[in-house]
Formats: structure tokens, C-alpha cells, sequence
């Protein structure tokens, strides 16, 4: 089977897409859509934490804002002391894999904080996420482009990626604000909606069959 040609040239829109995984071998389209799938709801899961982290923390728990402004630090730096590990992680245990303890450990920090609307909880839930979520982040990239079936497809499958990414950045807060809102302004929901959209992307991820590092000839 003739290998597909990249989206080079071709308007990167819907249509293009739909086409271009249709001429991918069955098994590669599959494996491949199934990991766009994970990486767009793992994000829309992100963009709750991201939008709605600081009005959370005074609104719902009355912190004052500087505080509230600060909440975003505990992930931070608990991602920057785990980034590395994760990758050496992904070594012994393989990229999937990683990538499912890390979804579902930062499924248990937002629902942690869901469950336990407090401070104290808050910050233990952010610590969670923050030191799991670089074993679901930090492979995500290469895992795409290992994927690809041949060298010439991994421009295309990175940006492909990123289309996914994107969404689930825009469609994420949209979610959030809409249930917020509806439930009279209450941003303990975001947390609920982060938890569901960690799972379904695990269960999106299981699926997948590409994407391991190469091994050395």
C-alpha cells in the first residue's frame, strides 16, 4: 500500500483530515485517531484548571485573590520536579502506559478536591495533578510522532496533534463556564468535569497500538 501523502498544500480543515486518515493503513488511522481523541479531552480536562482555578479558590472557598493567584504554583512546580522522571519512567513501563498513570492520577487530584471543597484539600488535589500530570504530558509528542508510519507523515501527525490540543484549550472553558452558570455560579462543578474528561481519555488511550520508542537496530 502506497504511503499517504502529508497535508502539505491541502487546507488543514475537516474534510483534509477525514481524507488523509482514510488513506493511513487501518491500523494506523485507528491507533492514530484514538490518540488525537485522548489528547483533545485530556485538554479540555486542563483548560478547567487553567480558566477556573483562581475564581474557584474566591468564589467558592473565599480566598482572598492574591492568594487565589498564587493556587497555580503548586502544579508548576510539582510538574518541573517530575518532568524529567517521567520521561525516564516511560522507559521501564513504556509510553502508554505512562501516559494512563498519569491520567489517572490527575483524575484523582481533581476529584479529590470535587470531593473535599476546602483549602487544605485543594492544595493536596493540586499537588496530585501536578505530579502526575508530566507522566501523561511530557510523552504525548513523541508518542505522536512515533506513531507515524513513515518519516514524511510526522510534520503532519504533530500538527494534527496540535489541532486536538487547540480545541480542547477553546471547547474546555466554554464546558466549564456553561456548567458553572447553570449550577448558580457554583465552580466546585469544573472539578467534576475535569475528573470525567481524565477518564474518558484514559479509556481513549486504550485503543492505541503505535507510538512506543523505537527500539535501536
Amino acid at each position: 500500500m502506497p504511503a499517504p501523502r502529508n497535508l502539505a498544500g491541502e487546507p488543514f480543515n475537516l474534510k483534509g483530515i477525514i481524507k488523509f486518515l482514510r488513506e493511513l493503513p487501518k491500523e494506523h488511522a485507528r491507533s492514530l485517531t484514538f490518540l488525537l481523541l485522548s489528547n483533545f479531552l485530556a485538554y479540555v480536562a486542563l483548560a478547567q484548571m487553567q480558566a477556573f482555578l483562581s475564581s474557584y479558590g474566591v468564589f467558592s472557598l473565599g480566598m482572598e485573590v492574591s492568594a487565589a493567584a498564587m493556587l497555580v504554583a503548586i502544579p508548576a512546580i510539582a510538574f518541573m520536579i517530575i518532568a524529567v522522571p517521567a520521561g525516564l519512567i516511560s522507559n521501564k513501563i513504556g509510553r502508554k502506559n505512562t501516559q494512563i498513570v498519569g491520567l489517572v492520577g490527575y483524575a484523582i487530584g481533581a476529584l479529590v478536591i470535587y470531593l473535599f471543597p476546602d483549602a487544605t484539600m485543594l492544595n493536596v488535589g493540586l499537588l496530585i495533578c501536578g505530579l502526575t500530570w508530566p507522566l501523561a504530558n511530557v510523552v504525548q509528542v513523541a508518542m505522536i510522532v512515533d506513531s507515524a508510519p513513515v518519516e514524511t507523515l510526522m510534520g503532519t501527525y504533530t500538527g494534527l496533534r496540535q489541532i486536538a490540543v487547540t480545541l480542547g484549550f477553546i471547547i474546555g472553558p466554554i464546558l466549564g463556564g456553561t456548567l458553572v452558570e447553570a449550577m448558580g455560579n457554583d465552580y466546585r462543578w469544573v472539578w467534576l468535569i475535569m475528573f470525567v474528561f481524565l477518564v474518558l481519555a484514559t479509556v481513549a488511550i486504550l485503543p492505541v497500538t503505535k507510538g512506543e520508542a523505537k527500539k535501536e537496530a
